[in-house]
């Protein structure tokens, strides 16, 4: 691989994944050193070839997160994989799936876990009864399957709506084979790093546990750890490092209003609505009767001096 077909590659594919930039030119690098080295908190260097003797550097402040290094090695990995199995001709329309599989690979290199995606890809071009298809399917390590095998069912119409996409899952195991499907419980309140509807799907991604969410509007969504760690939206790939977004917004200082605005924007984003967050001091809270109507006050956080101001006493 060329040092241009590598840095076309990163720009196309891993610096959007990443919110990341390629930055012109190369720095040096030892002959046979690591193919993926940090440089420094906001610069990770990447070799074309082991016999190169320069890199191309992926740059964003304020850092990468270790999780994103061990993403960018994952994309890399793939990427000199499908170089090197595919003719040129072939690479432009191969290196599309780069992302997928890096995600892939970075969790696991399951087998359902791209078996699932294609899926959803095949899903999104579609519909079923007239209505966009929503689907939510499990990975869990720890059950066995029932002999049924994910493959087959993906061959039946009806699998399209198996799960409903946000608290409803079909559960299978790593290797594809079935385990059961069913309701989740109630959404769980406290998920600060979930849009809220997909709360009781975000609750069951634990313990090792991945959860794949195909929504009505086409996204992909994917959660572990009870969070979500990568969406699918507008043709893109996104990996959320959520602590680093939340070090970002300054102000404001308070690092539990920060969370609950992060939160705000995760809702609003994923469910289309629309919105506006606006941050009152508290010096400033008598004013807000002025521009609010008293039935969409909420009663919670207002002091009580400002509830009976307000006539909410």
């Amino acid at each position: 691989m060329t040092i241009d077909e590598l840095r076309e590659a990163l720009d196309v594919y891993l610096a959007p994944l990443l919110s990341a930039q390629v930055l012109p030119g190369t720095v040096p690098c030892r002959v046979n050193s690591r193919r993926v080295a940090s440089l420094e908190p906001s610069k990770t260097a990447i070799m074309a070839d082991p016999a190169d003797v320069e890199r191309i550097v992926l740059y964003r402040r304020p850092g990468f997160t270790p999780e994103e290094l061990a993403v960018t090695k994952a994309f890399v990995e793939e990427l000199f994989a499908i170089h090197g199995a595919a003719g040129p001709e072939y690479r432009a329309e191969l290196f599309t799936f780069l992302p997928a599989r890096a995600i892939a690979r970075y969790l696991g290199s399951l087998p359902a876990i791209s078996l699932i995606l294609r899926q959803f890809v095949a899903w999104s071009a579609r519909t079923y009864e007239g209505g966009a298809i929503a689907s939510a399917i499990g990975i869990d390590p720890n059950e066995l399957g029932n002999g049924s095998d994910l493959t087959e069912i993906f061959k039946e119409d009806f699998s399209a709506v198996i799960s409903n996409g946000f608290d409803t899952l079909l559960v299978v195991t790593p290797d594809c084979n079935i385990s059961g499907s069913g309701q989740l419980p109630a959404h769980q309140l406290g998920l600060g790093y979930v849009p809220y509807r997909l709360s009781a799907i975000a609750e069951w991604a634990d313990g090792g546990r991945i959860a794949l969410v195909l929504n009505r509007l086409g996204e992909q969504l994917i959660f572990k750890n009870k969070k979500l760690i990568f969406a699918k939206r507008r043709g893109e790939w996104q990996f959320y490092a959520h602590e680093m977004y939340l070090r970002e917004m300054q102000p404001p200082q308070n690092r539990l209003l920060r969370e609950a605005i992060y939160q705000s924007c995760l809702d609003i984003s994923f469910a289309r609505s629309g919105g506006c967050i606006i941050v009152i001091r508290s010096a400033s809270l008598d004013d807000v009767g002025e521009v609010v109507s008293e039935p969409d006050l909420i009663l919670g956080g207002i002091p009580p001096l400002n509830q009976k101001r307000f006539g909410l006493w």
